[in-house]
C-alpha cells in the first residue's frame, strides 16, 4: 500500500485490518498481516539542493529545461532518508519529452538508450557538484539544513563527521 503522505498511509492500512479482520470474522476464518518491507514516508524534497542541482543541470550540463517536481511523490523509500536529513529526489527526462508510467515496458526500452544515458550522467554530475557544495561553499550547508527544519519543524540529525 502507498499514499501520499505517511499519516495517511497509516490510516489506509489500518483500515485494510479491519475489512481483512471482518471477512476473517465473517466466514469463520483466521488472518495474519505481515509487512514485506518497511513503510515509507512522504519525500520531502529540500529546496536548497534541489534548486542548485536544477542550476547545475540546466545551466552548465546543457540538461534541456524541465519542470518543478510535483509537490508530494507520495510515499517512497527515499522519503524516509529526507525525514533524517535533507535529501533531494529529482526526476529527469529519459524519453526525449514522452510522458511514461515506472515500471512499463515504453519505461524499460526508454531507459536502454543513449538519450537516457546521457541524462543520468547529467543527473550524477549535478548531484556530485551539489554534494562538493555542501561540502565546501560556506553556508550553502546551513541554508539546506534551516530549509529542512523549516519544512519538517526537526533538526537534521548529526552523524560522527558532523556534515550531518
Amino acid at each position: 500500500m502507498r499514499a501520499k503522505t505517511r499519516q495517511y498511509l497509516n490510516e489506509l492500512v489500518d483500515k485494510f485490518k479491519a475489512c481483512v479482520q471482518g471477512a476473517a470474522l465473517a466466514t469463520g476464518t483466521r488472518f495474519e498481516v505481515k509487512n514485506y518491507e518497511n513503510s515509507f514516508d512522504e519525500m520531502d524534497n529540500n529546496l536548497v539542493l534541489a534548486e542548485r542541482m536544477h542550476a547545475y543541470l540546466t545551466q552548465f550540463l546543457g540538461s534541456p529545461p524541465f519542470k518543478r517536481a510535483p509537490e508530494s511523490f507520495g510515499s517512497v523509500d527515499m522519503g524516509n532518508v529526507s525525514h533524517v536529513v535533507p535529501g533531494v529526489h529529482i526526476l529527469i527526462d529519459i524519453a526525449q519529452g514522452k510522458a511514461l508510467s515506472p515500471h512499463t515496458p515504453e519505461f524499460q526500452q526508454a531507459v536502454a538508450t543513449p538519450y537516457a544515458d546521457a541524462a543520468l550522467l547529467r543527473a550524477g554530475k549535478a548531484m556530485a557538484l551539489t554534494g562538493y557544495d555542501v561540502l565546501t561553499k560556506p553556508g550553502f550547508l546551513d541554508a539546506a539544513r534551516a530549509e529542512f527544519t523549516k519544512t519538517l519543524g526537526i533538526p537534521p540529525a548529526k552523524s560522527s563527521q558532523q556534515a550531518y
